[in-house]
């Protein structure tokens, strides 16, 4: 019972490293292809297969979204846009604010959505 217990503790743990990485990654790439400002107008998705989708404007909720976070709402995206507009500019190394970025963003998708809480 115990190695049936710890290959499915490894697996969470598996996915939900997977969702943080995938999480930087899309941020990252998004902070680089549109910028700051565009990316803290958008919002972040995550449907029913834990895939993240970035939309610049708000989309359309359907039943496959289980959750669903507008960039603007993230203390650590708004904190961003006063650093970016301190040095006005709308480019800033994503790298150095992904990680924050994650953290927030994690936490708002873990409550809204039970599905993810269950991976931490």
């Amino acid at each position: 019972m115990a190695f049936l217990t710890g290959l499915l503790a490894s697996r969470r743990k598996k996915s939900r490293e997977r969702l943080v990485r995938r999480a930087a990654e899309v941020i990252e790439h998004v902070l680089l292809d549109i910028g700051v400002d565009r990316f803290v107008n958008g919002t972040l998705l995550l449907d029913k297969k834990l895939r993240l989708h970035f939309f610049a404007m708000e989309p359309a909720h359907g039943p496959e979204i289980i959750a669903s976070v507008p960039v603007c709402q993230l203390a650590e995206a708004r904190m961003l846009r006063r650093l970016v507009d301190d040095v006005a500019q709308d480019t800033a190394p994503p790298n150095l604010h992904t990680g924050y970025l994650v953290q927030g963003l994690m936490r708002e998708f873990k409550a809204q959505s039970p599905a993810v809480s269950r991976l931490s």
